[in-house]
């Protein structure tokens, strides 16, 4: 998958379709999108063309995403807070104190092979048509040079 695709695929399930909030599991909740990005999804959904079942498919990948990143969010935040506490004990036992922190990187990795499933099952969602009009959109937070643009999508 070219990285303009994985970009693009990422703006549609991240930052979601209209009416719905983008997911960032490390950060807290910031509201609304910015207007920019919010244009660029009305303006890609009506590009794109998606049919009432593809956005319904999309937004299934979505939530499902957004549940996963709940919960790893949650344990993350446990996890810290034992960390914290095993820190703070005068007897700090290293070993317990590694197996911690790589459980919490485990968790960090698994959300992002979780994140990767849910771009294949959105790329799979739609047409070579759709797929097409999609590598040919700019994402305003990804902005390039024309030239590294150009070298992207044809690589």
């Amino acid at each position: 998958m070219t990285k303009p695709l994985v970009s693009l695929l990422c703006v549609i399930l991240f930052a979601g379709l209209p009416g719905s909030q983008p997911f960032r599991p490390d950060e807290p909740s910031r509201g609304r999108r910015a207007p920019e990005t919010r244009e660029f999804v009305m303006k890609l959904k009506e590009e794109l063309a998606l049919t009432r079942e593809q956005e319904e498919e999309l937004r299934a990948i979505k939530a499902e995403l957004e549940r996963i990143g709940i919960e790893a969010k949650a344990t993350l935040a446990t996890a810290r807070l034992d960390l914290l506490e095993m820190l703070r004990e005068t007897e700090v036992n290293r070993s317990e104190i590694e197996a911690m922190v790589k459980d919490m990187e485990k968790i960090r990795t698994e959300l992002e092979l979780k994140k990767i499933d849910a771009l294949l099952k959105a790329r799979d969602v739609f047409s070579s048509q759709q797929l097409e009009i999609f590598r040919r959109f700019e994402l305003p937070m990804f902005r390039l040079s024309p030239r590294k643009r150009a070298r992207m999508l044809h690589h």
